[in-house]
């Protein structure tokens, strides 16, 4: 893994490397030592995927607060997902100590501005997108009903012109529940994929494409969402389609 450059402490550092170190050989006792209390709290840690290797890339302090890029790359990258996504790790310290704010992570990856939102697809992988979405279009079958499909576009036209009480409508109590719904960034084009059930959970391909790309990182990222049935509605979980990217099918 690469070192980063100051002036980001060694001490933030050393904290995400052990914890992604520990992530790759299923340590969660030595994962959850690296975790800040909140992230801890809300109930929603899991182990990432297998197969992964992870390169960390020169940070950025941001006030008091260290934001560390990592790139986890699959080993043995799926036919349905890309190989790599970046993630923007915030490491900030309690009482003392250097912690891994992973639920802080989320939430920017979801909510932040393009070149740090929703764990960028790598610029490389830019034309194994495009096999991906070709694949996506020839490949999955037919299913899922035209309210989830309603339901998901309702919400992305909402966040696209940030009306949050619309998307909180659209949304599981869950998601709710957990504090983490923001909008995300606002020039953004999204394309509704055709999705596939899984045992009576709609999943449905989104790819989203800054219309002003970046200067730093790709201008496309790709998201697996999942929408279910709660209460004879269909809702979209979005904390569980990013505990998917987190911990999902990449590898």
């Amino acid at each position: 893994m690469a070192e980063t450059s100051s002036p980001v402490p060694a001490q933030a550092v050393e904290v995400l490397r052990t914890f992604l170190d520990a992530d790759l050989r299923k340590d969660e006792a030595v994962m959850k030592a690296c975790l800040t209390r909140e992230t801890l709290e809300s109930g929603r840690f899991h182990g990432g995927p297998e197969d992964m290797t992870y390169e960390l890339g020169e940070g950025r302090m941001e006030g008091a607060v260290a934001v560390i890029p990592v790139k986890a790359v699959a080993n043995h990258p799926s036919e349905s997902g890309p190989a790599s996504m970046e993630l923007p790790c915030i490491m900030v310290q309690e009482e003392g100590e250097w912690k891994f704010d992973l639920a802080g992570t989320m939430e920017r990856m979801m909510g932040g501005a393009m070149e740090q939102a929703m764990g960028q697809v790598a610029e490389v992988m830019s034309e194994a997108m495009e096999g991906v979405g070709k694949a996506i279009a020839d490949g999955l079958g037919q299913g899922v009903p035209a309210e989830a499909v309603e339901v998901l576009q309702t919400f992305l036209d909402a966040g696209t012109r940030q009306d949050e009480v619309v998307m909180k409508a659209c949304v599981t109590r869950g998601t709710l529940e957990s504090g983490r719904l923001h909008a995300g960034p606002p020039d953004v084009t999204y394309t509704v994929g055709e999705g596939v059930m899984e045992e009576g959970v709609a999943i449905i391909p989104v790819v989203g494409v800054a219309n002003q790309p970046p200067e730093s990182g790709p201008s496309s990222m790709e998201l697996k969402c999942l929408v279910v049935r709660e209460d004879g509605e269909w809702k979209l979980d979005l904390l569980g389609t990013m505990e998917r990217m987190r911990g999902g099918a990449a590898g």
